[in-house]
């Protein structure tokens, strides 16, 4: 079954308000299924947003509000709004899609329409 994830890098429309991070991503393929797996550290989880609609798969979080007021001391890593988009071709079954979020990572799994097979019966003469 051909099944292609384009990977875009495109900027939150919102981008002028507010700035968005792009989550790093991997995508695996396999005959079953396509898993994406996102790094996205520091989510709220109850902002995760994840939409299929018309073959574009697109993913929102907002950070966790840390509620601290002091100034910032030393930072290796950026908290914020977290946004990106998949165009995603094949056929999938979007009724057994399934999104996981733990440890700063989210898997996407995207569960391909497998043909159907069935027997003919053949008759003779």
């Amino acid at each position: 079954m051909n099944t292609n994830v384009e990977v875009r890098k495109e900027t939150h429309p919102e981008t002028h308000k507010e700035r968005a991070l792009t989550p790093y991503a991997e995508v695996w393929n396999s005959d079953e299924k396509t898993l994406i797996v996102l790094d996205m550290p520091g989510v709220d989880e109850s902002t995760l947003q994840v939409n299929f609609h018309e073959n574009e798969l697109k993913v929102e979080a907002k950070p966790l509000n840390l509620g601290i007021t002091s100034a910032l001391a030393y930072r290796e890593f950026q908290l914020g709004k977290y946004f990106r988009k998949f165009n995603v071709s094949g056929s999938y079954d979007l009724s057994k899609t399934q999104a996981n979020y733990k440890n700063g990572q989210l898997l996407i799994y995207l569960y391909k329409k497998q043909p159907l097979a069935i027997q003919i019966p053949v008759t003779v003469g």
